[in-house]
């Protein structure tokens, strides 16, 4: 199984993550530099790479010397997805992820009140629990995220560093939703 979320966000939210307990002010200010600089040198934030790209097919491409672009790379983890079965998980869908990982490892509800506690509909109730945040941040991410999209030239150049990222989730989250609609027509939900 793994997680996706929308590429943006995940980008803001990872480097607000490595910089914590600073301003909004601060964020912004860092973030439209990095922006800024990674736009300019066309360093495009990529990290899918390192999880979704098998160790096997990275030995093979070094082995015979080859660079894949940022477009083959992007074409082959979408097929690695399609390949090894991958479950989707979607921050964004946290109680639809919850309910697809229940169905795979616990058919027999012995975990059931594990899964509600983080994030699952409760199937007798029909609540959803919202689990406690651990990193919480005196400044959310939406916020900054809020603020960086007022500048249109800024939020466009960081659409652009993250389009492979994205266009990855996209898929993904496509995936996800097939994934979870087959339980529910089984009737797992």
């Amino acid at each position: 199984m793994t997680f996706v979320r929308d590429a943006v966000t995940k980008y803001i939210s990872g480097r607000m993550f490595v910089n914590k307990g600073h301003s909004k002010s601060w964020y912004i200010e860092n973030l439209t530099k990095d922006i800024n600089r990674d736009f300019e040198r066309k360093e495009y934030h990529f990290r899918y790479e390192n999880y979704l790209i098998t160790p096997a097919q990275r030995e093979s491409y070094r082995r015979n010397n080859i660079t894949l672009s940022l477009e083959d790379k992007t074409e082959l983890i979408i097929h690695n997805l399609l390949e090894y079965n991958v479950i989707i998980g979607v921050v964004e869908r946290m109680s639809d992820s919850m309910e697809l990982l229940k169905h795979y490892i616990d058919p027999i509800n012995k975990m059931e009140s594990l899964f509600v506690k983080y994030g699952m509909k409760d199937p007798v109730t029909g609540e959803i629990v919202r689990p406690k945040e651990k990193n919480t941040s005196p400044v959310s991410t939406s916020v900054v995220l809020a603020e960086i999209k007022n500048d249109k030239k800024l939020y466009e150049k960081l659409v652009e560093i993250v389009k492979y990222e994205q266009r990855i989730t996209d898929f993904a989250v496509g995936l996800h939703s097939r994934q979870y609609n087959m339980i529910e027509k089984m009737g797992a939900t």
